[in-house]
């Protein structure tokens, strides 16, 4: 029901927005609202593929569509992305498609050094833009390069996922030519701006300011954020991202009870600290992982994971 309420919300305001006349400032807070709805509904398919909503597959894969079109991410490299291949390898060297890797990557692909120019934290103009668009940047990145490189992808049906790209790169190019163009910057691209912004808000901080390990400890790869309730309600508790890789399944309602316990029983090792001071700190830190530490390259700088935690601990 949660998903047909926001589906049919942002079908509305979507029409609102191209059929009716509307200042310029109710106009934008509208669009503003549906980049919201996005995002909403992209923590919503976040939970259907992994089960925690519906079992039937048919009924994920309808949700994922639905949730996962404004970014133009196909639901079958979703799966295989962030299910087969971030879950299992997470942070781990050469791994894992989320971060950006050791020095030894940085100084062997051009393309590394390229999307380090985007990274938090690089002190790059580029930077600026991180937020707003990289999850749909990182998408296509996955799909077409990492995909090739990383290893788990080996059961990607690469074709299916293609086409699934096509299908919705179409259906938008169709929508943007049949409005105006005041319309489509309204209805698709602020609106995936928006979408990009608060979802990039939280993956930052999911394991970007942890260090690298081989191991399978989600304490040590993985990180939490307190937030405001009302966020958490209607972003389904992704803040609790420990909680959720400790039990990927599980319903995001009862994530606030894994944290009550990761409180009592893992101590300083459970970190959590608030949103907005672990964002600041992302974008105070390089993002590439050089031994117990983060580390620019193109600067010569370098931060201690130590020095790291340390500010988180002083936030809690």
């Amino acid at each position: 029901m949660t998903a047909v309420a926001l589906g049919m919300t942002i079908v509305t305001i979507s029409t609102v927005l191209v059929v009716a006349t509307l200042s310029a400032g109710v106009a934008v807070l509208l669009s503003l609202l549906l980049g919201g709805l996005y995002g909403s509904l992209f923590f919503l398919g976040h939970e259907a593929g992994h089960g925690s909503i519906v079992r039937r597959r048919h009924l994920q894969d309808a949700l994922m569509w639905i949730a996962f079109a404004i970014f133009v991410l196909p639901p079958t490299l979703w799966r295989v992305w962030h299910n087969q291949v971030h879950h299992v390898h997470t942070n781990r060297p050469d791994g894992d498609p989320d971060n950006f890797g050791t020095l030894t990557v940085y100084r062997r692909f051009r393309s590394v050094r390229v999307a380090a120019a985007f990274t938090p934290g690089s002190g790059r103009w580029l930077s600026v833009l991180y937020l707003s668009t990289w999850f749909t940047v990182h998408s296509q990145i996955v799909l077409w390069v990492q995909s090739r490189r990383c290893r788990g992808f080996e059961s990607l049906n690469r074709a299916r996922a293609i086409a699934e790209f096509v299908l919705m790169a179409a259906f938008w190019i169709g929508l943007a030519s049949a409005i105006d163009a005041r319309s489509a910057m309204l209805v698709i691209v602020v609106p995936m701006l928006v979408a990009n912004t608060i979802i990039m808000s939280y993956i930052v901080t999911n394991h970007l300011l942890r260090p690298l390990d081989d191991g399978a400890d989600v304490l040590a790869t993985s990180m939490s954020v307190l937030t405001h309730r009302w966020l958490d309600a209607v972003h389904f508790n992704f803040s609790h991202h420990v909680e959720h890789h400790f039990f990927p399944a599980m319903s995001p309602r009862y994530a606030p009870l894994v944290r009550a316990r990761l409180r009592e029983h893992a101590g300083d090792r459970f970190v959590v600290p608030p949103h907005l001071h672990a964002l600041r700190l992302v974008f105070r830190t390089p993002r590439i992982h050089d031994d117990g530490a983060l580390v620019d390259p193109a600067r010569g700088r370098s931060v201690a994971f130590a020095e790291i935690d340390q500010a988180l601990a002083r936030a809690r």
